[in-house]
């Protein structure tokens, strides 16, 4: 069941990737066996009629040799290992924590034990979008006692949301509800920067 699980997960980030194009999507795959890659099988669930083959106009060796170069082995020093070991022997396992290692050990090493980062979701872009707008009053209110002009703040909101890894619709989206939230929070009597 989990696998069955884990794969229509993956059909929908498929799916919702696909989905992002603005006017054509490009998905490529090699027919070389020597590398021994395979395309996903989402491929084939693509309708034939919306399939094109394509030979590549470009010298394909120079293409293989510039993206298959050797990866060096990995060596780990000393002190990483001592790192590692130490996270390891401190960490306090959690049921999220136990539900990565039983989906996959290296997803719970590389989460919990590297801690290597993930994507922002696009909800923290719009709490980051209502912080720098409300942040942006509050110093205008300290610096000059008074609040700021609407679009003085509006364009703050703007280059935070343009700043952030989002499409173009969901700037839109996030503008129009950080706006009213903003201006429903400065509307109300009781608002704090008001009382300054």
């Amino acid at each position: 069941m989990k696998k069955q699980q884990k794969l229509e997960e993956e059909r929908r980030l498929w799916y919702v990737a696909m989905t992002r194009a603005k006017e054509s999507l490009i998905i490529s795959a090699t027919k070389n066996q020597d590398m021994g890659l395979q395309p996903s099988l989402f491929i084939t669930e693509i309708p034939e009629i919306q399939k094109e083959e394509k030979t590549p106009l470009l010298n394909t060796e120079h293409i293989v040799i510039a993206q298959t170069q050797i990866v060096p082995k990995q060596n780990w020093s000393e002190a990483t290992r001592i790192e590692i070991e130490k996270r390891a022997k401190n960490y306090v396992l959690s049921v999220t924590g136990l539900n990565a290692w039983l989906r996959s050990p290296l997803e719970f090493y590389e989460k919990y034990l590297i801690r290597q980062p993930a994507g922002k979701m696009p909800s923290a872009s719009f709490g980051t979008a209502v912080h720098a707008g409300l942040a942006f009053i509050g110093k205008h209110v300290n610096e000059h006692g008074t609040l700021p002009q609407r679009d003085l703040w509006l364009d703050t909101i703007r280059d935070t949301l343009t700043a952030e890894i989002l499409t173009l619709q969901e700037q839109h989206d996030f503008l129009i509800k950080t706006t009213e939230i903003i201006d429903n929070y400065l509307s109300k009597k009781e608002c704090p920067l008001l009382q300054k």
